[in-house]
């Protein structure tokens, strides 16, 4: 069951990565806000484990449920941060390092900059919408279109 959820981690890492790359390959902004959102509709489609996705549930979990979730979104925080380093360190050997290393680079000095504070709200923004993309799209109640349209905007308004 952990190796599972470790390989479904991994490979949510791997999406991101891909997702992430793609977001500094066009430049960001809202193009790369939205090509971005192909890691998430990816991860969801193949049901990968995304740390952002699975906090949320926490609150679900009583009893003896409890602790071992909190073992379980260890091993997806574990799975999704191998999965982009490995995308991160596989990209830096290929021609498109040149352009978007810089790229990464900046983002990472501006967040590095900023308060615990704002880095916490901000986090907590960030959970509560990909827990929202997430919850929707497995709500088969609600229309196709709408729950694949709730993965892009939450995504969307998370990156930008």
């Amino acid at each position: 069951m952990i190796f599972r959820t470790l390989i479904h981690a991994f490979l949510a890492g791997i999406a991101l990565g891909i997702a992430g790359t793609v977001n500094l390959s066009v430049g960001g902004g809202i193009p790369g806000a939205f090509l971005f959102g192909f890691g998430l509709f990816l991860i969801l489609c193949f049901a990968f484990k995304l740390y952002t996705g699975a906090i949320g549930y926490l609150v679900q979990k009583s009893g003896r449920e409890f602790v071992p979730y909190l073992g379980t979104l260890l091993a997806i925080w574990i799975g999704n941060f191998a999965g982009t380093a490995a995308v991160g360190m596989l990209v830096r050997q290929t021609r498109i390092a040149e352009k978007i290393v810089p790229a990464a680079q900046g983002l990472c000095a501006v967040k590095l900059a900023d308060s615990p504070a704002s880095i916490l709200i901000l986090a907590f923004f960030c959970g509560i919408l990909m827990f929202s993309a997430v919850d929707c799209f497995r709500r088969e109640e609600f229309p196709p279109i709408y729950r694949m349209g709730m993965v892009f905007l939450c995504v969307m308004i998370f990156i930008l």
